[in-house]
């Protein structure tokens, strides 16, 4: 018995109504609007002859988000793999080809789908002095930003 079907629901049951739930919702159905929609087209609750409640088409929505995303996950990994594959196979033939260029490009493309390269570090250090230069002005009552920097540097500020 599935965690999310308490009652004993076939799954075939269940498989067809989040179909149907999963066309509505990619539509641009709100759960309300699907609720609604399947009652329209003649989708109902199969225990009751009513229409599916809310609560239903919410756990539908929240199993189709669970379900699209380990997908997305599964997909993304399946491709990153195959570039992968593609990458090792064109380093391969350049290195039997003596092709330095191609070679060290394909290495350097697998390092970045791998996240072998070093993060890029950005040195940030003066910029809590120039933030607090800048507190220091508007609290003086002088203008913000670069326009505020020209005036007390005496030049014009740039229109």
């Amino acid at each position: 018995m599935y965690r999310d079907n308490p009652r004993g629901i076939p799954q075939e049951v269940i498989d067809y109504r989040r179909q149907r739930v999963a066309r509505l919702r990619l539509a641009g159905l709100s759960s309300r609007e699907v609720v609604a929609g399947l009652a329209q087209s003649g989708v109902f609750n199969p225990g009751t002859g009513k229409p599916y409640d809310h609560a239903t088409i919410c756990r539908d929505f929240n199993a189709l988000d669970a379900e699209w995303r380990a997908e997305a996950k599964r997909d993304t990994a399946e491709h990153k793999a195959r570039m992968l594959a593609e990458l090792r196979e064109v380093a391969r033939r350049a290195a039997m080809e003596k092709d330095l260029k191609a070679w060290l490009q394909a290495l350097k493309q697998e390092a970045a789908l791998v996240g072998a390269n070093a993060p890029v570090k950005y040195d940030l250090s003066g910029i809590d002095a120039a933030i607090d230069r800048e507190l220091a002005r508007v609290a003086a009552g002088g203008q913000t930003g670069d326009a505020g920097a020209a005036a007390e540097e005496g030049a014009r500020p740039m229109l």
